[in-house]
């Protein structure tokens, strides 16, 4: 199971309710890379109503190897194009 965090959590937060959810199960918590205000994301807003596309476009990726590196998922079970979210790029 993929976790993904909230604006200002982490890749630990939703460990717990993953637990209980779907007990045994791989659990991967992936931490977001981008930040607003100090608080980390999973992709970058442009404003409260507009979000960087393309950013959401390489995070979406980025989370999709990082699964499939650590054997969450298959290369062929992953969709080979990011649906909502995007593309590899270091947070600023």
């Amino acid at each position: 199971m993929i976790l993904l965090h909230g604006t200002g959590g982490d890749e630990a937060e939703m460990m717990p309710l993953a637990h209980k959810i779907a007990p045994g199960a791989m659990l991967v918590g992936l931490r977001g890379r981008a930040t607003e205000d100090g608080s980390v994301r999973w992709f970058r807003a442009l404003s409260h109503t507009a979000f960087d596309q393309a950013d959401i476009a390489a995070e979406a990726e980025a989370a999709r190897l990082a699964a499939e590196a650590v054997g969450a998922t298959e290369p062929d079970e992953a969709p080979t194009e990011p649906t909502e979210l995007p593309a590899i790029s270091p947070a600023e």
